[in-house]
C-alpha cells in the first residue's frame, strides 16, 4: 500500500503523522471517502467540492487547490491499482501541528493532507436481496453537514447496533428527528412519494444521485424532518452510501416495515442507479 502524505508517496510503514497534530488531539480535520468502478473514480469532483465545504464549516482553510487534490487522488489510486483495483479512497486533511498543543494555538497550525487507497468493502448479497435491520440510537453528530474527524457518534452507534444483532443504527437527534444511519443517508417511501431528512445530515453524494434519479423518473420527493413513527409507517425504507450504494431496510427495532421485503421503488431506484454506473464506466 502506497499512501500520499504531504506531497510524498510513501509505503504505509513510513506514512507517519505527529501526535501533536490537532487532528489527533482535538478531532480537528475533515475527510471524504469515494470509490472506483471498473478502475474509474466515481464523481471525484463532487466529493472534492463537498470536502471543501466540510473544511469551510469548521473554518479550516485548505492551502491546496481542488485540481491539485484531485490529481493527487488519481495518482495515489494508480500507484495502488494493482493491489486494489476495486478501491475505497479516502482523503483527509487535519489542522496540523501548531506552535503549541492548546486548542487556542489553532491559528499557528500547518494543515496536513493524506490519501489512502484500500480494499473496497463487500457486503453479503442477502443484505440487498432480503434487506437489513436497524436499531435506533439517540445521538447527535457534531456539525453533521461537515464530514469531520469528530465521528464518534457513528463509531458508538455502529458498535451498539452490531452488539445488539442489527446491521446498522438509525440515529435520532436531540429533538427526536431521524437524521441518518451511522455511515449513510436514510430514505423512506410512503404512497409512492420519496422522503429524506432535510437537515442535520451529511449530504452524501449517493444521496444526491438518488434525488437526481427520482427527479428524472418523475418520482415525487421531499426533503423534510420526520420522527420515528413516520418511518415505521413507511411502505419502504432504504439507506445509501458510497460503498453500500442502496440497501433496503425491512425492520427497525424489530418492527417489520410494510411487507418486510425490499419495496418496488427501492428496487427501481437500485436498477437505475446501476444504469448510471454502467453509463459512467462507458464514458471515455
Amino acid at each position: 500500500m502506497i499512501i500520499f502524505l504531504d506531497g510524498k508517496f510513501l509505503p504505509k510503514e513510513d506514512a507517519k503523522i505527529s501526535v501533536l497534530d490537532h487532528g489527533f488531539l482535538y478531532g480537528d480535520g475533515v475527510f471524504t471517502t469515494f470509490r472506483t468502478y471498473d478502475g474509474k473514480i466515481f464523481r471525484l469532483a463532487e466529493h472534492i467540492d463537498r470536502f471543501f465545504e466540510s473544511a469551510e464549516i469548521i473554518e479550516l482553510k485548505i492551502p491546496w487547490s481542488k485540481k491539485e487534490i484531485a490529481e493527487w487522488a488519481k495518482e495515489t489510486y494508480e500507484r495502488n491499482k494493482n493491489e486494489f483495483f476495486d478501491a475505497r479512497i479516502r482523503i483527509s486533511i487535519s489542522r496540523g501541528v501548531g506552535s503549541d498543543i492548546p486548542v487556542d494555538y489553532v491559528d499557528s497550525c500547518t494543515p496536513s493532507i493524506n490519501i489512502i487507497v484500500s480494499k473496497l468493502p463487500r457486503y453479503d448479497k442477502s443484505a440487498y436481496q432480503k434487506g437489513i435491520s436497524l436499531m435506533t440510537y439517540e445521538i447527535d453528530r457534531i456539525l453533521p453537514k461537515s464530514k469531520n474527524f469528530s465521528f464518534i457518534a457513528s463509531v458508538i452507534s455502529t458498535k451498539k447496533a452490531k452488539r445488539s444483532g442489527y446491521w446498522d443504527a438509525l440515529m435520532i437527534d436531540g429533538n427526536g428527528y431521524i437524521t441518518e444511519s451511522s455511515t449513510g443517508n436514510v430514505f423512506f417511501v410512503k404512497n409512492n412519494v420519496l422522503f429524506t431528512p432535510a437537515r442535520g445530515v451529511l449530504e452524501g453524494i449517493t444521496r444526491k444521485c438518488i434525488l437526481e434519479i427520482a427527479q428524472e423518473s418523475g418520482i415525487k420527493h421531499y426533503e423534510e424532518m420526520f420522527r420515528l413513527d413516520k418511518i415505521l409507517d413507511a411502505d419502504e425504507v432504504f439507506i445509501t452510501g458510497t460503498t453500500k450504494e442502496i440497501l433496503p431496510v425491512v425492520e427497525i427495532n424489530k418492527i417489520k416495515i410494510a411487507s418486510g421485503k425490499p419495496g418496488r421503488i427501492t428496487v427501481e431506484l437500485t436498477k437505475k442507479f446501476k444504469e448510471k454506473i454502467k453509463n459512467f464506466i462507458r464514458q471515455p
